[in-house]
């Protein structure tokens, strides 16, 4: 039996029983690990404990990631989330790259609203794109 194929998923909302980006990002993420895919979802630390209780999360690893403190402090409610979205997205680009060089992975694809500009502009683009990597896109592969 071959290895199953190894997604690193980044999604800043998560969550079931939504719709638009929450809902999407947690059932692809929910499915993919129903298929037996290895997958590594990198979501805002506040999503981290409802997923671990989850059963459709057990094995997946979970990566909580926030902007620190004082460079979020603006953020209060719907006000700043722009700006803070754009910064979650410069560190989630650190954090990708430190997941890449620690672990081979099949498919990078980073799921949510604008999510692929900033990790172009934060130079997270590359690896997504370079080989062996390829986008996952709106269609499941079978193992």
């Amino acid at each position: 039996m071959s290895n199953p194929l190894r997604v690193l998923l980044v999604a800043y909302k998560i969550r079931p029983n939504m719709g638009s980006e929450d809902g999407s990002g947690y059932y692809i993420a929910a499915e993919l690990a129903c298929r037996g895919f290895d997958v590594t979802l990198v979501t805002r630390a506040n999503n981290v404990p409802a997923l671990r209780s989850d059963p459709a999360f057990d094995g997946v690893e979970l990566v909580g990631i926030d902007v620190p403190k004082p460079l979020g402090s603006f953020k209060r409610g719907g006000r700043g989330i722009i700006l803070y979205y754009y910064l979650w997205q410069l560190v989630v680009g650190r954090a990708v790259r430190r997941l890449v060089r620690a672990r081979q992975f099949d498919v990078l694809r980073p799921y949510g609203f604008l999510l692929i500009y900033a990790l172009m502009l934060s130079g997270g683009l590359t690896y997504l794109v370079e080989p062996p990597y390829r986008f996952l896109v709106s269609w499941l592969p079978t193992k």
